[in-house]
């Protein structure tokens, strides 16, 4: 019995976490900043040749930054995990990029 509890506490848990975070949702709460950052990074791309930045990367870091402020104000405590995953991906980017990313808000 005791087991059985323990089992549903863990399938519960696991619901709870995807329905806080709601990945699939994230990307389509954000499409419009992610299609700018994407037209940008292409055009960095162009400009920039020795300086190639993955898109991958670009993208990480808005889906991070997304979840971060909306589990910070939930006042959830996994907000800190897409915080640091934003600075992860934001230190590997040129700083002149990112300022371009974010100019246009």
């Amino acid at each position: 019995m005791v087991l059985e509890s323990a089992s549903r506490r863990e399938r519960g848990d696991r619901r709870h976490d995807l329905r806080e975070e709601d990945r699939p949702l994230d990307y389509v709460r954000v499409s419009g900043e992610i299609s700018r950052a994407k037209a940008v990074v292409d055009w960095w791309n162009e400009d920039h040749p020795q300086r190639h930045v993955p898109w991958e990367w670009v993208e990480e870091m808005l889906l991070a930054k997304h979840r971060w402020h909306s589990l910070a104000r939930q006042r959830s405590g996994k907000a800190l995990d897409h915080y640091a995953r934003y600075q992860e991906f934001s230190k590997k980017l040129p700083r002149p990029l990112v300022d371009q990313i974010f100019q246009g808000r």
